[in-house]
């Protein structure tokens, strides 16, 4: 009798620990990072071969114990190019032609990417770095300094074609 109540408290807790979802713990994140109250955000340059812009990998990690309003639009983000000991900043646009940016919940515990394409406001040549400052996209939250410039990786030369 007493090992059946141990199997069917083993089964019992086995069930709940499978519903319930991944806690997202901060070690998770890459660097570099930013918290903004329970929510701490990273990212990471890219520049996929299909883009005509660099790529900000934007990484979620709730740490709140309620969902969290997320607004990616948001985002400010900056293109620096250095050549020669010259420093380049133009301001860059998230690139969202089908207007599929908004608001999101990010759920307790929940953690997760976002790939954001920008295209720079005036023409460049090339982007080496990207300041991306993501101190304003939890919803209802004073705006906070949370600027983390990350590399891009190499890429093909940008045309004043790409800036629009």
């Amino acid at each position: 009798m007493r090992v059946g109540v141990v199997v069917a408290a083993v089964a019992v807790g086995a069930a709940v620990a499978a519903c319930a979802p991944p806690e997202y713990v901060a070690t998770d994140m890459i660097e570099p990072r930013a918290s903004l109250g329970c929510v701490d955000v990273s990212v990471v340059g890219a520049w996929p071969g299909e883009s005509t812009g660099p790529v900000a990998v934007v990484d979620l990690g709730s740490l709140c114990e309620r969902g969290v309003a997320i607004d990616l639009r948001a985002l400010r983000a900056v293109g620096i190019r250095t050549s020669d000991d010259v420093v380049t900043r133009v301001p860059l646009v998230a690139y969202d032609p089908h207007g599929e940016m908004g608001v999101r919940t990010l759920g307790p515990g929940a953690h997760g990417s976002e790939w954001i394409e920008f295209h720079p406001a005036d023409a460049i040549d090339s982007i080496d770095h990207l300041d991306v400052d993501a101190g304003a996209i939890v919803v209802g939250e004073l705006p906070s300094a949370a600027h983390l410039v990350v590399d891009v990786p190499p890429h093909h030369p940008m045309t004043a074609a790409d800036a629009r």
